[in-house]
Order: C-alpha cells, then sequence, then structure tokens
C-alpha cells in the first residue's frame, strides 16, 4: 500500500460521507472527498466541489481527478432522487439516475484499477438501499432500481480480486440523514417497522463502510453486507 495511505470519498458532503471522512482522517489517511454543492469544504479534507455526476462531463471530471490523486481506498456514496413515479419517468430522468448512482462508479473503478493494480491494494465499498428488497419508496422508482444495481458484481470486478483489489457493497437501512422525512413523528412511525426499533445514525453506517473499505478489510470481497437493525 502508499506510503501516504489515500481515500477518495465520492459524497463526501453528505451526513454519512461527513462521518466517514472524519474516520479515515483519524486513521492517518489523506482524503480526498467529493460534493455537488458548489460550496463545500473540509477544513482537513482535500474538497472537491461542484461535480454533478448526473452528467458526463461531471463523471469525466471525477475519473481526472481519481487519475490524479491515484487513491488505496474509494468510498462511493452519490444517492440522486428524481421523485418520479413510474408513470413520470422519462430517458431523461432515468439516464441521469443510473449515471448518478450506478455508471459513474462503474467508470470510476476503470480510472482507479491500473494504479492500484500495480500496488497490489485497493479497495471499494458502494451503497444501496434496503428498500430496494419491498420495491423501494413512493417516488422512489430509478432510485431504488439503480441502487440495487450496486449488489451486482460483474465477472471484470470479481476479477479484481486476484489483485487484492476488493470491492464490496452495503445494503444500508434507513439512516438518520437530510434524506429522511425530519418530522419526529415521521421517523418514530419508519423506526417501528424495524426490528431494532430505532433508526440508524450515519456514524453507524461510515464506521461500517471503513471497515470494509480500508485496510481493515483483508479478504472480503464481492459481498453485499445488510446494515438494517433486521429489516
Amino acid at each position: 500500500m502508499d506510503r501516504v495511505k489515500k481515500a477518495l470519498i465520492v459524497g463526501g458532503s453528505s451526513d454519512i460521507g461527513s462521518e466517514l471522512v472524519e474516520i479515515y482522517l483519524q486513521n492517518g489517511f489523506k482524503v480526498l472527498s467529493t460534493g455537488r454543492n458548489s460550496n463545500y469544504v473540509h477544513k482537513n479534507a482535500i474538497c472537491a466541489s461542484g461535480i454533478d455526476l448526473t452528467s458526463a462531463e461531471g463523471v469525466g471530471r471525477l475519473q481526472s481527478l481519481a487519475r490524479e490523486f491515484s487513491p488505496s481506498c474509494v468510498a462511493y456514496l452519490p444517492g440522486y432522487i428524481d421523485n418520479l413515479t413510474l408513470d413520470e419517468l422519462s430517458v431523461d430522468s432515468l439516464t441521469k439516475a443510473f449515471t448518478c448512482n450506478t455508471f459513474a462508479y462503474w467508470l470510476l473503478i476503470n480510472a482507479c484499477k491500473e494504479r492500484m493494480g500495480k500496488r497490489k491494494f485497493g479497495r471499494f465499498c458502494t451503497l444501496s438501499s434496503i428498500g430496494s428488497k419491498f420495491g423501494g419508496g413512493k417516488n422512489r422508482f430509478s432510485y431504488s432500481s439503480s441502487k440495487m444495481v450496486l449488489e451486482f458484481f460483474p465477472r471484470e470486478i470479481r476479477d479484481l480480486g486476484s489483485l487484492n483489489i476488493f470491492a464490496n457493497n452495503i445494503i444500508c437501512g434507513v439512516t438518520d440523514t437530510k434524506m429522511l422525512d425530519r418530522r419526529e413523528e415521521g421517523k418514530a412511525e419508519r423506526a417501528s417497522l424495524i426490528p431494532a426499533k430505532r433508526i440508524a445514525s450515519p456514524l453507524e453506517i461510515a464506521i461500517e463502510i471503513y471497515a470494509l473499505g480500508s485496510d481493515k478489510n483483508t479478504f472480503r470481497h464481492c459481498s453485499n453486507t445488510t446494515i438494517s437493525g433486521g429489516e
């Protein structure tokens, strides 16, 4: 592994991403954190703001940043939601959702794998949604379907294991983030459906991502790990 450990957090401005950036920093990593917000900054990480991963231009910019930074570990966290029903979808809306939530991740692997292969080390971790197994939430058709694709590991990704490059996914349960309805009664109702009777904190999910997406992970590859309080 590089003498200077490097982590790329895509979606680092999110609630989970912010916690994850801190964990990598605390463990001696140099961190490049990206966000769609044009004003995104973090005092101790290198930040790349204003990256729109629903566009080919934004994905290309992310690939260029990854090649230049050459991370050892990558966490891919974006979750684009268009709030459209099946009846309202178009080719354009579906393309945006799948480009951000799925395709950009695969192209990011392409941007990183050569340097990782030379070092004989690389770790990738993504987040899909527990809601996919229930058919997804209301107006979440493109979000749930594009996230579920992350649970599929093509042969080309499986073969990276021979180079000690591991890719894993966390099927993420309901988490107390900005995406969740902030009304206390809404959160309480949702928590009542979870066997653990509570919603996950962003820190809990970030800890699990780090366990898979860092040198803490010595053998797990092409796995889907459910972190959902029993759902």
